[in-house]
């Protein structure tokens, strides 16, 4: 085991032990690889260059009294880095390495324009050619993140490029835009990852200029996780970005056991981003203060892919705008609670479709771009499956029978001449919402100028109880209606329809009405000015629901 110590690191806050630390974890590269142990400074190591990780090498510390500072881990000299396992174009590894030996760090740039790294969607699983390192560790770190100049953002703590088989944990942070970085997804720089997995990780400040992650970021990866990663502090209200935990152009990538009490409302506030992925898990989520809980997004449609869904499995949502934000394919959604939210679901765009969700949704949010209903039809909700109720006219006869000529006992009831008769049927809670209400029927001979009291008329509505105030004049509200006169005195068959798939919200819910009572729709059906065997034949609602 090696210590940074023996290679002059001294701790005290003030020295820049940069050097020290790469020094040691060269001398135990050119061992073959070992174990790099930094024990508890007297103050703090205080780090102004990013410090690289060879293969088969161990960095780690005391815990969380094991302080490194790393001051200006910013883009234009330092790559974003503080620890870096690997190499990349953006923060190479040979580039700081020559910098150290020539004394110029820390003002020369770690960046090589020259490195290609793999192409996004090109995976290092895939493509072992663009291995940097290989099994590694860090862990039991204390990493703060400290700017002196006018910027104040951009640095990681621990960024992992091109590598496999590597392990964070045990790490706290405090003022990084991001504390784990496993790959990347801006061209040049799209380093990929395997096998990387970093947990128990503790963000005791998130940057407060800008956080992209304040946990971390998997991208152009594979097999790789975050779990057990808790964020403290909020961060700032308003600033750019800003999510917990977010991946793109991933496959099998694990995120669990996240605890954000309090995300922050940033400009975009998502507790859980999950882009361009497939065959994901996202599982034990606890987010607070967010615009959105856990979102998914796509724009590759490699990524569109059935056959591998994502799945979001126990989402605790605490005061958020929306528990569960979907603007992509091919995710199954389930034990999701919320708790003080304004929406559990919110459907973003129409890239939203082939989701299951498989929680009882109580209140939704669509997007304008269609009716709801095409988004209720496009995926499957539990509770909310668009199906047929089919009724036989007789069966729902509110009249009575008597004044029927025929009542048969398959799907017709036919008229005696000079009658009215109506048929009732009341909508069982089981009906979430109504989309269209259509039954056949036929006007008999001399319905139109044969009739002497008028052409013969049916008229078909979805009605609900506006008040439950002991008050026998107080009307119905009309929900949806529509009438069908005959036009004929010769026989003819005819069907009449009510439908709410043209107005928004595409659909009459049961429940969570302003114009009355919840559970208090029904279907009437009235014929009138009914001529000889007018008849009325099979009825068909369509609706949302169990």
């Amino acid at each position: 085991m090696i210590s940074v110590i023996d290679f002059g690191a001294v701790g005290d806050g003030v020295a820049d032990d940069s050097l020290a630390f790469q020094s040691a974890l060269t001398a135990a590269h050119q061992l073959g690889g070992g174990s790099v142990f930094v024990p508890t400074p007297n103050v703090e190591y205080r780090l102004t260059y990013p410090i690289f990780l060879f293969s088969n090498t161990e960095l780690f510390g005391t815990g969380s009294c094991c302080r490194i500072v790393m001051e200006d881990p910013t883009f234009a000299i330092k790559g974003r880095g503080c620890i870096v396992i690997g190499s990349s174009n953006e923060i190479n590894r040979d580039k700081a390495i020559a910098s150290y030996n020539a004394g110029t760090f820390p003002l020369a740039s770690v960046t090589d324009r020259s490195f290609v790294n793999p192409k996004l969607g090109t995976f290092l699983r895939d493509n072992q050619q663009f291995v940097q390192s290989s099994k590694c560790s860090v862990h039991d770190l204390y990493l703060v993140a400290k700017y002196t100049g006018t910027t104040l953002d951009g640095g990681y703590g621990v960024n992992i490029v091109n590598s496999q088989f590597c392990s964070v944990y045990n790490i706290w942070g405090e003022g990084w835009t991001q504390l784990i970085g496993i790959g990347s997804d801006v061209t040049p720089e799209t380093p990929s990852n395997y096998e990387c997995h970093a947990y128990d990780l503790h963000v005791i400040t998130p940057n407060q200029s800008k956080t992209y992650y304040s946990i971390g970021f998997i991208a152009n990866s594979t097999d790789c996780s975050i779990k057990r990663a808790k964020q403290i502090q909020p961060m700032a209200s308003g600033t750019a970005n800003g999510s917990g935990v977010a991946t793109n152009v991933v496959e099998n990538i694990e995120i669990a056991d996240i605890f954000i009490p309090n995300l922050g409302r940033t400009k975009s506030s998502e507790g859980i981003l999950l882009n361009n992925a497939k065959g994901c898990i996202i599982r034990n989520i606890f987010i607070g203060n967010a615009i959105n809980a856990v979102s998914t997004y796509y724009t590759l449609a490699d990524f569109n892919d059935a056959s591998r869904p994502n799945f979001i499995n126990g989402v605790s949502a605490n005061g958020c705008d929306h528990a569960i934000s979907i603007y992509s394919k091919n995710n199954i959604f389930d034990n999701v609670m919320t708790k003080n939210c304004l929406y559990d679901i919110y459907f973003g765009n129409l890239n939203a479709t082939g989701n299951t969700i498989n929680f009882d949704v109580k209140n939704f949010k669509f997007n304008t771009d269609k009716l709801p209903s095409v988004y209720l039809q496009n995926n499957i909700i539990k509770g909310w499956k668009y199906q047929y109720k089919y009724l036989r006219p007789g069966d729902i006869m509110f009249s009575d029978k008597s004044n029927a000529n025929i009542v048969n006992l398959n799907k017709t009831v036919a008229t005696k001449a000079g009658t009215e008769i109506s048929f009732l049927y009341n909508i069982p809670d089981n009906m979430k919402a109504i989309a269209d209400v259509r039954c056949y029927l036929t006007f008999g001979e001399n319905a139109l100028t044969g009739n002497p009291a008028g052409a013969s008329s049916v008229n078909l509505s979805l009605r609900r109880m506006t008040a439950f105030d002991g008050n026998s004049n107080t009307t119905p509200f009309i929900e949806m209606t529509n009438n069908r006169n005959a036009i004929s005195d010769i026989p003819i068959d005819t069907n009449l329809v009510t439908q709410a798939t043209a107005t928004t919200p595409g659909y009459i819910p049961n429940k969570t009405s302003s114009h009355g009572l919840d559970n208090s729709l029904d279907v009437l059906i009235t014929m009138k000015n009914n001529v000889l065997n007018n008849v009325m034949k099979e009825l068909r609602i369509a609706y949302y629901g169990d």
